[in-house]
């Protein structure tokens, strides 16, 4: 799951500075990627929802730790979602869905591990982390509890 992401930010990041697919595919074949792991993600980067909205979103804006924040998050796991966010793997929103589900999840601080497994929840289950704290029950009247 956390290689997904990575293989995704090689992507972008290399697509980014200009580099012809088939070198990109080469170079990831060669690091041990399946053929279908590569495919699905230059599937994704290239025809996700945001790579159609791109020229109408708002240009990615640096997202700041609260000082509480920085006291939970390791500066591995702040810097890799900045990388994400830079790359526009995940927009804002997502961004502040994963600080959020990594937080739930970390036993202390959150690490990069745990950032990866936030990002992969929140890109390709986003069902499961759209209210991770919803008191049980039906109601509507449930929030989520922040």
């Amino acid at each position: 799951m956390a290689d997904v992401l990575d293989l995704l930010a090689f992507i972008a990041e290399n697509m980014g500075k200009g580099e012809a697919i088939d070198r990109i595919k080469e170079t990831l074949l060669q690091k041990g990627y399946t053929e279908n792991e590569i495919n699905v993600a230059f599937h994704y980067l290239l025809f996700s929802s945001r790579a159609h909205q791109g020229e109408h979103e708002s240009p990615a804006r640096t997202r700041i730790l609260h000082p509480v924040e920085q006291t939970l998050v390791s500066p591995e796991a702040y810097g890799h979602l900045l990388k994400l966010r830079m790359l526009n793997i995940i927009d804002d929103v997502q961004l502040e869905r994963i600080i959020e589900e990594a937080l739930l999840v970390a036993e202390d601080v959150v690490r990069i591990e745990e950032v990866k497994r936030a990002a992969y929840k929140v890109l390709f289950h986003p069902k499961e982390a759209d209210h991770p704290l919803l008191l049980p029950g039906k109601d509507e009247g449930n929030l989520p509890i922040h």
